[in-house]
């Protein structure tokens, strides 16, 4: 019940303009500080709330589309960018 009522309060958070960056994305910082100062005091704790909100956070994530030409465009701008990555996490992060 609690989780439900802070999905519609995020859900509602992001059609809202100012909570939208320029390139279109969920400006996170701002649907948090809605979604805190509608539903903090529904949760036992802010450790309860923002594992809530991370949750849904991340399933409202997923429904998003990708946009491939933004990907594209990078990957013509930057061709080789996916061996520098993996190059990057084997020699400086050990993965």
């Amino acid at each position: 019940m609690i989780n439900s009522v802070l999905e519609a309060t995020m859900r509602s958070a992001i059609e809202l303009e100012e909570n939208i960056n320029e390139d279109g994305s969920i400006n996170w910082s701002f649907v948090d500080a809605d979604a805190y100062m509608d539903c903090s005091n529904l949760f036992r704790s802010n450790v309860d709330f923002y594992q809530a909100f991370n949750d849904i956070a991340d399933k409202i994530e997923a429904e998003q589309p990708v946009d491939t030409n933004v990907q594209l465009e990078l990957l013509e701008k930057y061709p080789n960018a996916e061996e520098q990555i993996d190059i990057l996490k084997s020699d400086y992060l050990g993965q």
